[in-house]
Parts: structure tokens; sequence; C-alpha cells
């Protein structure tokens, strides 16, 4: 809510229409996307999206952004606050170079893309384009592979004693560590993170429940239903030991590939007219993009920042990686959207 206005301004004060799309949540009424639509919307040709939403700080923790040296340092500067940025320029740009547009932009400034992505879900009920550039940190490397993302949650139940005798009781804490053990024994075609583990009390007692959360990353095309197996079977590491163990799926998007898109084309030749390779890899995490599956739509993730250290206290986005996204922004706008003579 305190940043979208930031964006909002910038573009009207460059002469640009904006509009906001309500995406009201229990307990925050005020949340919207910004979008910003030019050129024919019978005709769309591009689409840059971006969040504006940022992972939380690890709780009673308090930090500003700062700058150290040409590099802007904090939570959000590279994912994705750079990259939005960067497109904002680029559209303020075009418009002030009289660019004229044969086919239609829209620049999307979405919220909820940390969490259940009902930003870009609703963005999706009223306007797509044939080519959508996601600006996630990727060092301005195009990632037009997508790996899928699989969010599990494994419920084990135990039974609770005397926490001077444990053998009176079943540990719900070790049953899931031999768990987890056994799923990462496996010969699994995916990334798997331990994102939380919660089980026991303060009490002096056995613990009799835990819960862990998982995240899962599949490559491009992979389906999730090996993996579901490969842990319902791993939970036979818990026979004998009076535990029960549950496990269940909570989030799934599927990851895709687009590398022989005939949609890429003009991607491509923005970025060999701003000197950047063109050699795509894949982007290994969950993004917006993966909301595009399906949709005959081709989604590139391709911002400034670097993605291991996104979400981390050590986040950053050079500066001058942010102007060469805007310069390649503006590039792709005129290559998707413009009169194929404009860059000449």
């Amino acid at each position: 809510a305190r940043v979208a206005p930031l964006f909002v301004d910038a573009l009207v004060s460059a002469g640009i229409q904006v509009r906001v799309q309500p995406v009201p949540r229990a307990g925050a009424p005020e949340r919207f996307n910004v979008i910003a639509s030019v050129g024919p919307a019978e005709r769309p040709g591009l689409m840059l999206l971006g969040h504006l939403d940022t992972v939380a700080l690890p709780p009673g923790e308090e930090h500003a952004p700062r700058w150290r040296g040409e590099a802007l340092e904090g939570l959000g500067a590279a994912d994705m606050k750079g990259g939005c940025a960067a497109m904002v320029e680029a559209l303020i740009a075009v418009a002030r170079a009289g660019v004229p547009l044969e086919r239609g932009l829209t620049l999307a400034l979405v919220v909820g893309e940390e969490d259940e992505g009902d930003g870009a879900a609703a963005l999706l009920r009223e306007v797509s384009a044939p080519l959508v550039v996601i600006g996630e940190p990727t060092g301005l490397v195009p990632c037009v592979d997508h790996f899928g993302y699989l969010e599990l949650a494994l419920e084990v139940r135990g039974r609770r004693a005397h926490a001077a005798l444990p053998e009176h009781g079943a540990n719900a804490i070790d049953g899931a560590l031999a768990w987890l053990a056994a799923i990462r024994e496996r010969a699994l075609d995916a990334v798997i993170s331990t994102r939380s583990i919660d089980g026991g009390s303060e009490l002096f007692a056995v613990a009799e429940r835990c819960r862990v959360v998982l995240d899962v990353h599949l490559p491009p095309g992979a389906a999730p239903e090996p993996v579901e197996r490969a842990v319902e079977e791993a939970a036979a590491a818990l026979t004998g030991l009076e535990l029960s163990a549950e496990a269940q799926r909570v989030f799934w998007a599927p990851g895709d590939s687009a590398r022989e898109a005939e949609a890429l084309a003009p991607l491509e030749r923005a970025l060999a007219r701003c000197g950047l390779s063109t050699a795509p890899k894949t982007f290994p995490s969950h993004s917006d993009a993966n909301l595009f599956h399906g949709r005959d739509a081709v989604a590139v993730v391709l911002g400034p920042g670097r993605l291991e250290l996104a979400h981390s206290r050590l986040e950053r986005v050079q500066m001058d990686q942010v102007v060469r996204a805007a310069e390649l922004y503006a590039v792709l706008i005129v290559e998707a959207c413009g009169p194929s003579a404009t860059l000449e």
C-alpha cells in the first residue's frame, strides 16, 4: 500500500494513464494491482510484470535499505523493486520518445506473489499477452524454462509420555526426522527444502505431534505425483514406532519450457541489440510465471539482481544493472509493440 503510489505518481507524471485493480484480502482491504496499458488493446503484444510485495523480515528484526557503493541493499531491492523500477522507467522513456505502438503493451505491478499469487491471478482474469516478461532477479539472463513448485505438509502424530521415560511414548518429532531422512535417501528428481518444523511443547513430555512443510521444486514438465508417491512410501520408515503419518498437497504450480516459442523473437532481438546473451536458462524457483502455464502466453523471467541473495539479509541490486534492465525493457517494448523500422 505504501510503495504502489510511488509507481503510480511516476507514471501519471509522465502522462501515462494508470488504473488500480482491487485485490482485497481479509484484514487487508486496501490491496491493489497497478496496471498501465498503452497501444491497441485489441492487439496485445507484450506484458511487463512485476510484484510489489516483499517477504517479511524475521520476527523481531528491523532494518532500513542502505547504499553500499553502487548497490542498494535490503529486502525487496532485487525481489523485486529493482525490476519494477526498470519497467516503469522503460515505459516512461518510450512514452516520452513518442514511439507509436502498433500492438498493445501492459505494465502490471501486482500484489501477493510471495504467497498465493492472488494479484497475478486477478490480473489474468482481465488481461494477458502472447509474451510476458517477469522482472524477477536473473542477472539479466533470459530464463525461458521454469521449474514447477509443490508445497507439501507432513503430519506425524505420536503418543505423549513423561520426558524421562520416552520408551513409554511415541515421539512425533523423532518420527518426522526419520521420515525426512527417508525422503532424502530416495533419488527424487527434485530440489527439496525443509521450510519449517513445528512440534512438541514446553511441557516435560514426549512430543505427540509434529508438522513439517516442504518446498519442492521440480524441473520443467515434471509431474508432482511421483514425488508424492515417494513421500508416502518413505513413511514406511515409521513402521513399528506407533506413529501415524500423513502427507498433504498444499499447493502445486507446474513448470514449463518455451525454448522453441515463436513469441520469443522480439525478446531475442532486444537482447542482441543491447549486447546481452540470448542463451536461455532455467529459472529454478516459483514465480508468477507459473500462472501463465497453459494460457496461450509465453512467460520469460528476466530482471536485475541475483536470486541467490533474495529473501536474505544480503539482498541487493546493482544500480547499473537496473539501468541496463530499463534499457533492455524499452528496446523490447519497441521490438514487440512498435513499428518494425522504429529502432533503425
